[in-house]
């Protein structure tokens, strides 16, 4: 919703740097907007959410140990 965009917005804008300008930030967004797929996963228990977590989480390439120390 546009709401929720608008709240990532201030998110974003609340860790990005004085220095950043509006015009950069939005620049960001667009990008992020359009390079980015952005999907919606509803889980209906907490069991299924553990799941899916689980079964996303399990394929691709592995994690080295510095991405590991990011999380």
């Amino acid at each position: 919703s546009v709401k929720n965009l608008y709240g990532r917005y201030q998110d974003i804008q609340d860790v990005f740097p004085a220095c950043i300008t509006d015009d950069m930030l939005l620049h960001f967004c667009d990008w992020v907007a359009e390079k980015v797929f952005f999907i919606e996963i509803v889980a209906t228990t907490e069991q299924d959410a553990h799941k899916i977590f689980v079964t996303m989480n399990d394929r691709g390439l592995s994690l080295t140990s510095t991405e590991m120390l990011k999380g």
